[in-house]
């Protein structure tokens, strides 16, 4: 990654919920735009979280990635952020 493209995250589980937050707001647009959606997503955010908080951080990130294609991409407004975040995680989380 470029120095230009680098980002201020200490740790994976940091990334992890930074990258969660940059799709917060897009999730809510969602799941208001269309309430059968919004039931899914609230069990994704559920999947997430549990994951995410017992260290299990690859299953953590396959969430993240998966949420990303339930938001239609022009409500993503840090698309490029959030593609740097991934792109960072996906250096550091073996799978």
């Amino acid at each position: 990654m470029s120095e230009a493209n680098q980002i201020a995250t200490s740790s994976i589980e940091e990334a992890l919920d930074f990258a969660f937050n940059l799709l917060m707001g897009p999730i809510a647009a969602t799941g208001r735009a269309n309430p059968q959606l919004a039931v899914e997503l609230l069990e994704q955010i559920e999947n997430f979280v549990h994951p995410r908080y017992v260290g299990e951080l690859e299953i953590a990130l396959e969430y993240i990635e998966h949420f990303a294609s339930l938001v239609r991409r022009e409500r993503l407004h840090h698309r490029d952020q959030f593609a740097r975040q991934l792109e960072w995680l996906r250096e550091r989380i073996p799978r």
